[in-house]
């Protein structure tokens, strides 16, 4: 992201929730790394479970999870789904009259 660095503009993106129950939200989105990749990551936890999500935008995206009284994390892959462009592509299908399958609800 070498035109980030000219610029100065913001390269760490931090956000953190905090929700009645009691668990915990936080988002660490950054352009870090070498190159063109960007690095993101999500972690939710609650009492007895924490759940994250590791590196959504590359080829092999990541779901951990870690449940109850168990010390085994399980790890979800899912390789070869770009989650932007099934959802841009459901989107298109739905507005040419195909599946209304769409996974978004576009509000942003």
């Amino acid at each position: 992201m070498s035109s980030n660095r000219n610029r100065g503009e913001p390269r760490v993106h931090v956000a953190d929730w905090f929700f009645k129950s009691g668990a915990l939200d936080d988002l660490v989105h950054d352009a870090l790394l070498q190159g063109e990749t960007y690095d993101a990551s999500a972690k939710m936890m609650a009492d007895g479970l924490r759940i994250g999500v590791v590196k959504p935008y590359s080829d092999t995206p990541t779901l951990n999870v870690l449940q109850g009284d168990s010390d085994g994390e399980l790890a979800f892959e899912f390789s070869g789904d770009d989650m932007n462009l099934t959802e841009d592509r459901e989107f298109l299908n739905a507005v040419h009259g195909g599946s209304d399958d769409i996974r978004c609800q576009y509000l942003d």
